[in-house]
């Protein structure tokens, strides 16, 4: 539900307009001023009501400007709306009320993250505790080894399983799910093409991250990168498992562990189909009859 509410503060009376997608009633607002507002009151001293409802994105932007507009919500002796939707204002804001805060931001777009800033960055999302809570060893801790697996494969088979058709189903009904899917799949063929990535990077830098990632693809499954990643003993086992889940997931069973009952017949439907040349005309049509 898309909606338009009023937070007002229940010490001076001033009010902030807002708009929310999520429908999420604990949410009282966004805005720099309200923030410091409701770090000095309390949350407690402030109340948020429905102003209206909307249909789409559009209409909830126009709704938002309205209100602000309706309520004089701008005016700092009546509330705490800085200006319009537009995301520009804050920054014109910060120029006129706070300069230092303004040359911070300022110096931030200008001055882009350096290799050694990013690589930090990567190794803190790396170690962060959501990665490691969701790692197998963290399961193994919190839960002792059986019990341990079971769980982490139980939620390895899940997460999976929502990035099917089926699980698009699942969560968000047939028709939404469906066209979730869709837009899923084509995003993902996109990301991977040389397309998307001059889209994402730029022709030159696009293309060199391209052939980079080609690269990568063609010796990311070989034995010596399993080796190099998790050294000669457990590189050369997962390395063995890597290729009996491989041959399992072009099995019929694996697909439809994988997409689903009926998206995974489908889809190893096609694939056989598609590389099953081996075999007669007749035998295919043996065979799928059988089926």
């Amino acid at each position: 539900m898309l909606i338009i509410y009023k937070t007002t503060c229940l010490i001076n009376g001033k009010i902030y307009v807002g708009r929310d997608i999520k429908n999420n009633f604990k949410c009282l607002g966004s805005g720099p001023l309200l923030k410091k507002a409701i770090k000095e009151f309390g949350r407690k001293n402030f109340i948020r009501e429905t102003l209206c409802e909307c249909k789409d994105l559009i209409e909830l932007n126009k709704m938002k400007d309205y209100w602000i507009e309706e309520l004089n919500a701008t005016d700092p002796k009546i509330g705490y709306n800085i200006s319009y939707s537009s995301r520009l204002n804050f920054i014109s804001y910060y120029k006129e009320n706070d300069p230092e805060r303004y040359k911070k931001i300022k110096e931030k777009v200008r001055n882009p993250k350096s290799e050694e800033i990013k690589e930090k960055m990567r190794i803190a999302a790396k170690n962060s505790k959501h990665n490691k809570s969701r790692s197998l060893s963290a399961y193994i801790e919190n839960y002792g080894e059986i019990e341990g697996t079971e769980k982490y494969n139980e939620w390895n088979r899940k997460n999976k399983f929502y990035k099917t058709l089926n699980g698009y189903i699942e969560k968000y009904g047939e028709t939404e799910g469906i066209k979730r899917n869709k837009i899923r799949i084509e995003n993902n063929k996109l990301s991977h093409s040389l397309n998307g990535y001059i889209k994402k990077y730029g022709e030159i830098e696009g293309t060199k991250k391209w052939q980079s990632f080609c690269k990568k693809r063609e010796t990311q499954n070989t034995k010596e990168n399993f080796i190099k990643l998790y050294g000669e003993i457990n590189g050369i086992k997962r390395f063995n498992d890597f290729k009996i889940n491989s041959k399992f997931y072009k099995t019929l069973e694996g697909y439809i562990e994988k997409y689903g009952k009926i998206e995974g017949f489908i889809k190893w439907k096609k694939r056989w189909q598609t590389y099953g040349g081996s075999y007669s005309k007749i035998s295919q049509i043996l065979f799928f009859d059988i089926l």
